[in-house]
């Protein structure tokens, strides 16, 4: 029995059909099984620009450790924005793998140090960020998306200064507080709001919320505008038209506060007189600590010879503070304390003073204390709307500095953690070649089968010969 190349061919024009039918089919279970096992991951690349970060140190001094982007404390803000409340985070935390990107230079360089029995420290400052996730490349991608925005919001909290602001009670006209306390509480806040505003001024170089055009300058000006034209005409008011809610209670609250200061001033002025001659006793008890004329014999201190060419070695200087340091800053603390306290008295009694007056009957205070309320309301409705364009520019900066200290080198990408592409070609192949097989073979077996078939047929076609002619001899011979 032989068989040709063109036999071959033959056997699989003619099962053809066979051969697709399993082509297909090996194909549909492969994509079956890559769909129900297939999961994703999602990677992205982070750089830290900070230069303390390639010597192994935050910004604060301390020891770099990059894993930070996985503590609990991140993974947890991940699941709330995302609303996995059933996931814990643990499970997502194992999945998550931090690895230092190290340039080509670096590693070669490493290399050659360590052959000459030399150490060579790298701290690396750029960082790929891998996250294994689970059947959704989505929910995959989304995880890791949140876990570097909320890590960014992490080491901004941890590590850099925010902006922020301090806010007027917008009710403080609604609550017990006479019209006087009312127009301070809102003055101060103004105060610390043009402090804080002239200082993300000067260190924003300019910065203008996307969402709101404006820079902190704008806000600023407006913020002092009303602190410099509107608070004085309350102010102005309050004290022409002796505008107050009950005069005796008021009185009462600026006496009690009176004395106050005044304790609080005593005890200040003496704290800093006691500092005053612990500074003194220490100055004297350090006159004589170095005398020229002594160390030379009571010669003159002319004669004291200079070294020239020496070198002072800074290496091992600490910063710190000595006695006579802290005492002045004691000193000094004090005495303002103290000063602040004088100024406040004397503002108290200017307001007992001022309202312990008898009114004037030519003067409409009914008018006056309409007039203050209208004012009071009108600068708190303003205030209002500037502290909602304030606190968005604070917010859009606060996620604007990050971006001089971290950064995200590439987008979060995902991909498959099983080639299903490859894995349907392999079926492809399978199951064409299987079924090409298993075609010739079956073909070769059946034509092996006629073959045999044929030679038995044969074979007892031979012996009845034989035997035919034996018994024609056999007969021949009787």
């Amino acid at each position: 029995m032989s068989i040709s190349v063109w036999d071959l061919f033959k056997y699989l024009y003619k099962w053809k059909i066979f051969i697709v039918i399993v082509t297909i089919a090996a194909f549909f279970m492969a994509t079956v099984y890559v769909d129900r096992s297939q999961t994703y991951s999602s990677k992205v690349i982070i750089q830290y620009d900070d230069a303390c970060i390639s010597q192994g140190k935050t910004l604060d001094g301390k020891t770099f450790d990059v894993n930070e982007i996985k503590s609990p404390r991140v993974i947890l803000n991940v699941l709330n924005d995302l609303g996995y409340k059933n996931k814990k985070i643990e499970s997502v935390r194992e999945n998550i793998t931090v690895s230092a990107i190290t340039p080509k230079t670096v590693e070669n360089l490493k290399s050659a140090k360590e052959k000459l029995g030399e150490e060579y420290s790298f701290f690396p400052k750029t960082f790929m960020i891998t996250y294994k996730g689970n059947s959704s490349f989505e929910s995959t991608r989304d995880i890791l998306s949140s876990l570097v925005a909320n890590y960014f919001k992490y080491y901004s909290e941890t590590y850099l200064y925010l902006a922020t602001l301090n806010e007027v009670d917008y009710n403080v006209n609604k609550k017990n507080f006479d019209y006087i306390e009312q127009a301070e509480q809102i003055e101060d806040n103004l105060k610390q709001t043009i402090t804080a505003l002239s200082s993300y001024s000067k260190d924003s170089m300019g910065y203008r919320s996307p969402t709101t055009g404006l820079t902190f300058s704008d806000l600023l000006k407006d913020f002092e505008r009303i602190n410099e034209y509107s608070m004085p005409k309350i102010f102005s008011k309050i004290f022409e038209g002796q505008v107050t809610k009950d005069e005796a209670i008021l009185i009462d609250r600026y006496r009690e506060r009176l004395e106050s200061n005044m304790r609080d001033m005593a005890n200040s002025a003496y704290k800093a007189e006691v500092a005053k001659d612990r500074m003194d006793s220490y100055l004297n008890a350090n006159l004589n600590l170095f005398n020229p004329d002594e160390e030379n014999g009571g010669e003159n201190p002319d004669s004291v010879s200079i070294m020239q060419g020496v070198e002072h070695d800074d290496s091992n200087a600490v910063d710190e503070q000595t006695t006579y340091d802290n005492l002045i800053t004691g000193y000094a603390n004090d005495s303002i304390s103290a000063n602040n306290k004088k100024i406040d008295m004397e503002y108290c009694q200017s307001i007992i003073d001022k309202f312990k007056l008898e009114k004037s009957p030519d003067i409409n205070y009914e008018e006056y204390e309409a007039e203050v309320k209208d004012e009071i309301e009108a600068v708190l409705v303003s205030l209002e709307e500037l502290y909602k364009k304030a606190n968005i520019n604070i917010s859009d900066y606060n996620e604007y500095i990050p971006a001089f200290h971290i950064k995200k080198l590439s987008g979060v990408s995902y991909f498959e953690n099983m080639s299903g592409s490859v894995l349907k070609l392999i079926a492809i192949i399978g199951g064409f070649g299987m079924s090409c097989v298993a075609a010739i073979v079956y073909e070769i077996m059946k034509k092996y089968a006629l073959y045999s078939k044929e030679n038995d047929d044969n074979d007892d076609a031979d012996d009845n010969e034989q035997k035919s002619d034996d018994k024609t001899k056999a007969e021949s011979l009787a």
